[in-house]
């Protein structure tokens, strides 16, 4: 189906996807969406990650089956992780832009948006699922989404996408992404999405669907318990990291 789509002009691809959407009306009470904070959430967060990318062919198999990257011990760093019956099945990322730069940077050149000194840039890397567990991806981001705006003050999220993969086509038919002209001969494509730009493309584009397809409402007015966020008033701007213990 995917190979028919690829023939098709770029925006009836993306209405197609997007009439595609089957968003879920609530959550089972089994799953749990949270920062990860304590050692074996990480620890778990990584051997997803590492399955992940083993079963995508993107790195060959460790020895400890575990997969971070040195963003992930970063103070600006935060590790999401969606838990099922206690056991993480599904990890993002989130990382803001700081003296360390942010994982893209090795692809393409982001300074364009540094130039906005006003604007708050983060990338979100190191999205891993369980195979059996892909229907929790939209209320993982749905998670990420909110935590990017509301507790990291991100304006321009960047997010690296194998070329050619299906979610590089779903970030720029669902949430309106930009590419980021870099090395073409890199093997990951990269995109910036305005969360600020695209609240209003939310609008505009899903306003009146169903609620299986309606974006907007599925990220902007629905509640989920599950979904269990730090408490503002008692969260510092930089939230749950990796101590150095768990990092040994």
């Amino acid at each position: 189906k995917r190979a028919v789509l690829g023939f098709l002009p770029k925006n009836w691809r993306y209405n197609f996807i997007r009439q595609s959407l089957n968003l879920p009306k609530s959550l089972d009470p089994q799953l749990c969406i949270k920062v990860a904070k304590t050692k074996e959430e990480f620890e778990e967060a990584f051997e997803v990650l590492h399955d992940t990318l083993v079963d995508f062919k993107e790195i060959s198999t460790q020895a400890n089956n575990i997969w971070l990257t040195k963003f992930h011990a970063l103070p600006t760093t935060t590790v999401i992780v969606a838990k099922w019956n206690n056991e993480v099945i599904g990890t993002v990322s989130l990382t803001t832009d700081s003296a360390f730069r942010l994982p893209s940077d090795s692809i393409v050149d982001i300074n364009s948006l540094r130039s906005h000194s006003e604007k708050n840039i983060g990338e979100l890397y190191g999205l891993g699922l369980r195979p059996h567990h892909t229907n929790v991806f939209f209320p993982l981001i749905k998670f990420t989404y909110e935590y990017a705006r509301r507790y990291q003050g991100i304006d321009d999220l960047i997010v690296a996408t194998s070329r050619d993969s299906l979610l590089s086509e779903l970030v720029e038919a669902l949430f309106f992404a930009q590419q980021i002209n870099g090395d073409w001969g890199a093997s990951q494509n990269v995109k910036h999405i305005d969360l600020h730009h695209t609240y209003f493309q939310l609008v505009k584009t899903y306003w009146g669907r169903k609620p299986s397809q309606d974006l907007y409402s599925f990220f902007h007015k629905k509640n989920f318990s599950q979904l269990s966020f730090p408490e503002l008033e008692n969260t510092p701007p930089q939230h749950p990291k990796m101590s150095p213990e768990q990092l040994d």
